[in-house]
């Protein structure tokens, strides 16, 4: 189940994807930390049924996500992706932080949906 970082109880996440470079103004003000690089394995599907996505919130992993859309024949596209923390805006790095290890988290993209996992960080 997704948790989020003010809740560390199991709740759907649907983490809204924000990708901006960094502010030149924020990095003046203030010492910003190392940026962390997600190495992320991600599902990328187009739109999905109300009801899919609300079985979607019983997975684990992205294998457990992978079988419930070629049972609801929801086609997807497989990928590797690194994310650095510094492209992401809002609370995103720290949601994304606070995840088990492994943990599916899903990120609406306008019709598409993007189903990914943390399978490292450097």
């Amino acid at each position: 189940m997704r948790r989020t970082a003010s809740n560390r109880t199991p709740a759907f996440a649907a983490i809204a994807l924000a990708l901006a470079a960094a502010s030149p103004a924020a990095a003046q003000t203030a010492p910003r930390p190392a940026p962390i690089i997600y190495v992320l394995e991600q599902l990328q599907t187009g739109p999905i049924a109300p009801e899919v996505m609300e079985r979607m919130k019983a997975t684990h992993t992205l294998l457990e996500v992978e079988n419930l859309l070629k049972v609801n024949r929801i086609a997807f596209a497989w990928r590797m992706a690194e994310v650095s923390t510094d492209q992401m805006k809002g609370t995103l790095a720290q949601q994304i932080a606070a995840l088990p290890p492994k943990e599916v988290f899903v990120i609406h993209q306008g019709d598409a949906w993007l189903m990914s996992s943390v399978v490292a960080r450097r």
